[in-house]
């Protein structure tokens, strides 16, 4: 057996994986007037590449129950890290195909990470403490954005747009990489041999309550 982290290693576990994971939506934006000049693309594309980003989360969500239920809610956010990492490196190849794969691989990791931290803390936040924790295990996707939109173009400026990618991308992976000791304990009631079905009763009821903010009443 092994020994649970506490509730709120849990919570400081997924705030890192919201900070790393918002670099899906914003490297390639801060970075657009860099990759516009160099490429000689419209800045205004930026949208198109929001747009995609969701459309690949549109796709992966669906599948996030039968994800945690065989692999559990740290590999699963692992594997979202992954992707989001891998998306936005694939920018770097600097052909219009790769930014649009990249906006649409990216999508396709962040789609299970709120659901799969609404798993791993629907069980473990005692009633009184929902609220808060929630809350500040969401605060990872404004810090995310704000460590995206400076360190991005800070990178960027100084060594070039690329650089600046796989700064973002080794972050989305170094947090993937950090998860791994608590893999053990918060995966223990995985099942690899479940098949499809309803979403488990972690993901489905608490999601609401991971997008806005915990509040006492949400997803119930």
């Amino acid at each position: 057996m092994f020994a649970a982290p506490t509730v709120w290693t849990v919570m400081v576990a997924l705030l890192g994986v919201h900070l790393a994971g918002m670099g899906a939506f914003l490297t390639l934006p801060v970075l657009a007037p860099l990759i516009a000049r160099e490429l000689d693309l419209p800045p205004s594309l930026v949208g198109l590449h929001t747009g995609l980003v969701y459309a690949g989360a549109l796709v992966s969500g669906p599948f996030t129950g039968l994800l945690l239920r065989r692999h559990g809610g740290i590999r699963v956010c692992q594997g979202a890290l992954v992707l989001i990492g891998c998306g936005i490196a694939l920018a770097v190849l600097g052909h219009p195909l790769a930014l649009a794969a990249s906006a649409l691989l990216a999508g396709l990791g962040h789609g299970p990470v709120t659901p799969s931290g609404s798993h791993l803390l629907a069980g473990r936040v005692p009633p009184r403490q929902r609220s808060l924790i929630f809350s500040l295990k969401q605060c990872g996707v404004p810090a995310g954005s704000m460590l995206t939109a400076a360190l991005a173009p800070a990178v960027g400026v100084a060594f070039g747009w690329r650089a600046g990618a796989l700064t973002m991308a080794a972050l989305a992976l170094l947090a993937a990489l950090a998860l791994q000791p608590l893999r053990a304990a918060l995966d223990a009631d995985r099942d690899p041999t479940a098949a499809g079905g309803p979403a488990p009763p972690g993901a489905t009821r608490w999601a609401a309550s991971a997008w806005c903010g915990g509040t006492a009443g949400c997803g119930r």
